[in-house]
């Protein structure tokens, strides 16, 4: 599952978790549900945490290839320039 995919999935599930524990909770009410509710919680939000860092080195990663493909794009536009007037020279002198 791509890790926007993952983001996206746990956090719905974190909230519809945090939702369903609310309303157990109060029918219960009681301080295991509350402990259990809370290591699912954080486990949940540990996971989300790992996926949003994982989501943001994805970023920074792929900022960093295309500023390398610009600047490599930049390059080839100006050979491809100079070429171009390279041949033009060539062939007026061919022509002349």
């Amino acid at each position: 599952m791509h890790v926007l995919s993952h983001h996206f999935f746990l956090q719905d599930g974190l909230a519809k978790l945090e939702a369903l524990l609310a309303k157990k909770g109060e029918a219960d009410g009681r301080c295991a549900n509350t402990e259990i509710s809370s290591i699912i919680i954080n486990d949940f939000q540990s996971k989300l945490e790992a996926a949003q860092a994982e989501l943001a080195s994805e970023r920074d990663k792929a900022a960093k290839e295309i500023q390398k493909l610009t600047a490599e794009n930049r390059k080839l536009q100006y050979r491809i320039t100079h070429l171009i007037s390279a041949v033009k020279d060539a062939d007026a002198k061919l022509t002349t």
